[in-house]
């Protein structure tokens, strides 16, 4: 019994791996939103002190930026060749890829007008 492993020890090492992988993707979430609250909160910040928070917030765009392309990748290549991905999977990670560019985009257009209002009217078009 020790040499050859039962399915049912099998399913609960591959429930341990998705347990694993969805602490990694939440912790990084997480990691994201605390690198991008200033970024939302930052009208209200006085404007001398921009730099960390611009840092902070640039990468906070950057793991997104990796992550959609994980998802992207997942859409399009799946890890098994042989088995059909479910719709509704496929359909999920549609809709995750779409919301997570919009946000990407709205976080970089903030990012944007938060860079050109802090430089004032040093710049000309």
């Amino acid at each position: 019994m020790l040499l050859f492993p039962s399915k049912l020890m099998y399913g609960k090492s591959m429930n341990k791996d998705k347990i694993k992988k969805l602490a990694i993707t939440l912790g990084l979430w997480v990691l994201v939103i605390w690198l991008l609250y200033p970024l939302v909160t930052l009208d209200s910040m006085a404007k001398f002190n921009l730099n960390p928070y611009l840092f902070r917030s640039t990468t906070g765009i950057l793991i997104m930026i990796i992550m959609l392309g994980r998802n992207v990748c997942d859409l399009f290549m799946p890890q098994a060749y042989s088995q059909k991905a479910p719709a509704s999977k496929t359909l999920f990670l549609v809709l995750y890829s779409f919301v997570m560019a919009g946000i990407i985009i709205f976080m970089i257009s903030r990012l944007i007008k938060i860079y050109i209002g802090s430089v004032g009217s040093e710049v000309s078009f």
